[in-house]
């Protein structure tokens, strides 16, 4: 976290983030996670839904569509996560 804002705003948004985290959780399979890589696009997926639900992206001027994209290794200087860190993993 970067400031104590983004703190109260995780504490506010705490049950929709759990919610939200427990639906990506849902969404795999222990084949998605068996892997360095797998492991680390959850971690950036989980990142992304947290900076978008405490700072909704602004949608820009004169763009119809929205491009959906997958989530980078490496989040925005300024977004209020910066990184998911995994103390423990278990797949059952």
């Amino acid at each position: 976290m970067l400031d104590s804002a983004a703190l109260e705003a995780l504490k506010q948004y705490d049950p929709e983030l759990k919610h939200r985290i427990v639906l990506i959780l849902l969404a795999k399979k222990a084949s998605d996670l068996s892997t360095a890589q797998g492991v680390q696009r959850l971690s950036n997926e989980i990142r992304e839904t947290v900076n978008n639900t405490l700072e909704p992206p602004v949608p820009k001027k004169g763009k119809e569509k929205t491009e959906v994209k997958e989530p980078g290794d490496v989040a925005a200087p300024d977004a209020p996560v910066q990184a998911v860190l995994f103390t423990s993993f278990i797949i059952q």
